[in-house]
């Protein structure tokens, strides 16, 4: 018994798949593209912010700025090839 969950075998359900697919991929590449220009303008700050705001980044996520600008690259990189991202941890 499949009730045809599984397979988007119809026209319009693949559409609707590939336009959800796409719309992940352009929220997903706003998303990247702030945190970036976000974490490239707190590397030019003096030197004092620039810790103060690394810090509060690390106590507030728990992992620091450069680890979840590489994870969320690495995510990123699994949605272009759309495939299913690692668990965050």
């Amino acid at each position: 018994m499949d009730y045809n969950l599984i397979h988007a075998d119809n026209s319009e359900d693949q559409k609707i798949l590939n336009t959800v697919t796409d719309l992940k991929k352009d929220i997903f590449d706003k998303i990247l593209k702030t945190f970036e220009e976000q974490y490239n303008g707190w590397k030019v700050m003096n030197i004092f912010e620039r810790q103060w705001v690394f810090r509060d980044f690390k106590k507030n996520m728990g992992q620091s700025a450069e680890q979840v600008l590489e994870k969320l690259r690495e995510i990123d990189n699994y949605i272009k090839m759309n495939d299913c991202p690692p668990a965050i941890g």
